[in-house]
């Protein structure tokens, strides 16, 4: 009796489960996208982190990191100042900005992590040189 009644239950479910397969686009990046904002004030209050290197090749930031923690998720976004200098070549300022969620441990953890940085371009592939906060190297970028 169990048997059938387990039966009864995994048929249906096997049937819905069967369908096609649904593909991805293959134009979609799990890369997430570094943004521009006006409002800079919104993002001071990161918490510590060591920029360890910088590296970018066609549209995208590699940054190696390190930080404190270890025991909950952290949460990254590269966020860019809307405004730029008016220097030859302009500057925009950046900032990693970083969330612990509440993490309190203290093991040094080291990351890697990657953003599309399309939206600091400048028109026409004109270089700009990102300033990185916590980073002295200068980081120069130009749309491809």
């Amino acid at each position: 009796m169990k048997s059938i009644l387990a039966f009864i239950i995994l048929i249906p479910l096997l049937i819905l489960s069967c369908g096609s397969p649904k593909e991805l686009p293959t134009n979609m990046s799990t890369t997430p996208l570094a943004e521009l904002t006006k409002d800079w004030h919104l993002y001071k209050n990161s918490v510590p982190l060591n920029v360890q290197n910088v590296l970018i090749i066609g549209d995208k930031m590699t940054i190696n990191i390190s930080y404190s923690g270890g025991c909950k998720e952290h949460n990254f976004k590269l966020v860019g100042n809307q405004f730029i200098t008016n220097s030859n070549p302009p500057e925009r300022f950046c900032r990693l900005y970083h969330e612990n969620n509440g993490d309190d441990c203290r093991e040094l953890v080291n990351s890697v992590l990657e953003f599309d940085i399309s939206a600091f371009a400048l028109p026409n592939g004109q270089q700009v040189n990102l300033k990185l906060e916590g980073y002295d190297k200068p980081i120069s970028y130009s749309k491809k």
